[in-house]
């Protein structure tokens, strides 16, 4: 049948692969019988044009398996062809963080900040995304020994937050644009102070799809 591409990850050198990520088809086959791109084959790495990544694939107006040489003769079988095809897409936009009307707060594991900006690879242009930061508290009851609290809420039962003071959801401003490197920005203060620290981030999302962060 055809054949289309996945998203697949590996974090040991290619000996296990994930697909937990999304069983969507990242580049989907064509739909019509005798479409040219019924089977989908990818063999080289992404070339970067300014915000963009092109991918050129292979592309045959068949079946996966369909042998596109006869076997005794070595003549291409009447019909079926491979051609070039080229895909784009944005840059890093592999797999998102999706979230509707209803707004979504991704709480990260925790992360170094190793710059003096917080950038996003986002598309906001019909929704708001907003971040905060927050750094593991150390706890102690008694003679119990000392604990890790994470900050996996925002706000306890009293309404306080556990966030950095000036850095709460509520301290940045809302950025709504479709881009590859947003910086974020904070109404009254930034990340300088908290160069080399261990932290969290909490992104709201609403309306709209997150690909990523980094630190600049």
């Amino acid at each position: 049948g055809p054949m289309d591409m996945r998203v697949l990850v590996s974090r040991d050198g290619g000996y296990t692969w994930d697909r937990t990520v999304s069983r969507k088809a990242w580049i989907p086959h064509g739909t019509e019988h005798d479409s040219d791109d019924r089977c989908v084959i990818l063999y080289t790495a992404p070339v970067r044009m300014g915000d963009e990544d092109w991918f050129y694939c292979n592309v045959m107006n068949g079946d996966h398996g369909a042998p596109y040489r006869d076997r005794k003769t070595r003549k291409g079988v009447p019909g079926l062809e491979m051609q070039t095809a080229l895909y784009v897409q944005g840059h890093n936009r592999y797999v998102s963080l999706t979230a509707g009307t209803t707004p979504q707060i991704l709480i990260t594991k925790p992360v170094t900040v190793t710059g003096k900006t917080l950038e996003l690879n986002l598309d906001a242009s019909h929704g708001q995304v907003r971040v905060g930061i927050g750094i593991d508290k150390k706890l102690q009851f008694g003679d119990y020994p000392p604990g890790v609290m994470p900050n996996y809420m925002v706000r306890d039962r009293q309404g306080k937050t556990h966030l950095e003071a000036g850095l709460g959801i509520d301290d940045c401003k809302p950025i709504q644009t479709d881009s590859i490197e947003q910086a974020v920005l904070w109404k009254n203060a930034n990340l300088e102070a908290l160069k080399g620290k261990r932290v969290r981030l909490y992104i709201m999302v609403r309306d709209a799809d997150l690909y990523g962060f980094q630190f600049e």
